[in-house]
């Protein structure tokens, strides 16, 4: 991939320790990612990073004759008035230059993350990728499939359900051998600490080893100690696992929940990840099996969203995604001259003694009064109910009672 020369001097700039401003965020991918983790590190550590880096690109002599030709003291070599606008090469550059596991869903050598609520099925449908992967079954979306069979995936099973994943991998017939973990044999249920190092490079190693193309963090949250809502621990988690996904090309799936307002949680991972789904349960009650999948966040424009139909074996993917089903109509109340006639009628009923419940509902019915204008009356005059001798009494509150011959009688 050609790197610009405005791009090689920011890259140029951050090696030498010196400041930038607005050009970072202007990098085109890769550039990007490998700059925002030139920015986080001190300045020492800056160049052996990058060495790091260049050992992974295909094009790393191009990017050195690149840099090395650039003074990074003397201003940006693009001018202002070019810098200010984008053409359709800078589209077609960065659509070219990102490599795709699922085109439009899944990126190569980046971050993705997948958001859901809890229960709705995050791990079933990566697993099902899982399934897909190693069968050598078409995508989702239908797209043919771009790896051949018995391809295996990667996981990090934060939450530690390996019971969970056992029996799902059984009900989609997928071996257990399909699925790698990222631990070691002798202690298949470790390797669960993202905040370590050592974890995180042997989990690289693993990768190469099996020579998996999609990863898998099962979720996010539960493999590091690190509040992911605070910008610097956040960059101090996802530096790391970015530059693994550099490193190795491979495709990392965070799997994350939904907040309250249905943003990811921890939303420094949809700063940080390339691609982030979202999948959703719209109608619970009338389709409890059906989901939503759609890309959220993406630098290419966005493929249609799928309906998910979860099954036992497997799931089914199709172009019409469920909706939330329309608002129940709001029941009118009881006209209010309506209601003011049944709360004096009520109060009167309830005056001096309390009533049972079903007394009052038979003798309304017969005054005329609707069960709803009844129970609109009650809560306007703060009725309260009690239970005695295994039957409902209504007792009306002493500020409400008409005088009677004894309003203060226990009850």
């Amino acid at each position: 991939m050609t790197i610009r020369p405005p791009d090689a001097w920011t890259l140029r700039r951050l090696l030498y320790g010196l400041d930038v401003n607005g050009e970072l965020d202007a990098l085109p991918e890769p550039f990007k990612s490998m700059g925002e983790h030139l920015a986080g590190l001190n300045k020492k550590s800056r160049n052996a990073a990058w060495q790091a880096m260049l050992a992974a690109r295909p094009e790393r002599g191009e990017l050195v004759d690149a840099l090395e030709g650039i003074d990074p003291n003397k201003p940006a070599p693009e001018t202002l008035a070019t810098a200010l606008f984008a053409t359709l090469a800078d589209v077609a550059r960065i659509v070219s230059a990102q490599p795709w596991l699922w085109k439009g869903w899944l990126a190569l050598g980046v971050l993705n993350a997948v958001a859901a609520d809890p229960g709705v099925g995050k791990t079933r449908f990566a697993l099902d990728l899982a399934r897909r992967i190693y069968h050598g079954e078409s995508w989702p979306d239908g797209q043919q499939a771009t790896l051949p069979r018995g391809t295996r995936t990667l996981w990090v099973q934060g939450d530690r359900n390996f019971a969970e994943m056992l029996q799902a991998s059984s009900d989609f017939d997928l071996p257990y051998e399909a699925v790698v973990l990222g631990s070691s044999p002798d202690e298949p249920f470790g390797s669960l600490d993202l905040d370590d190092p050592d974890t995180l490079a042997a989990i690289g190693d693993r990768i190469q080893a099996a020579a998996v193309p999609l990863a898998i963090i099962d979720t996010v949250g539960m493999t590091t100690s690190r509040n992911l809502s605070r910008p610097d621990e956040a960059r101090e988690f996802f530096a790391p696992i970015l530059e693994l996904c550099q490193k190795t090309g491979v495709a990392v799936l965070g799997l994350t929940h939904l907040s309250a307002n249905k943003e990811a949680l921890g939303r420094r991972i949809v700063e940080k990840a390339r691609v982030v789904i979202k999948m959703t349960q719209p109608d619970p009650e009338g389709q409890p099996d059906r989901r939503r999948l759609w890309v959220d966040k993406t630098a290419i424009v966005k493929p249609p969203a799928l309906g998910i139909t979860m099954g036992t074996a497997g799931n089914e993917y199709d172009f019409d995604p469920p909706k939330e089903p329309d608002p129940m109509p709001k029941r009118r109340g009881p006209a209010p001259e309506k209601l003011e006639e049944c709360k004096t009628w009520l109060a009167a009923q309830l005056t001096p003694n309390p009533t049972r419940v079903r007394d009052v509902r038979k003798t309304a019915e017969q005054a005329g009064f609707a069960p709803g204008t009844l129970y609109a009356a009650r809560d306007a005059l703060g009725v309260a109910e009690y239970d005695l001798d295994d039957r409902k009494w209504w007792k009306l509150p002493a500020e409400n009672m008409e005088p009677g011959p004894d309003p203060d009688k226990p009850f």
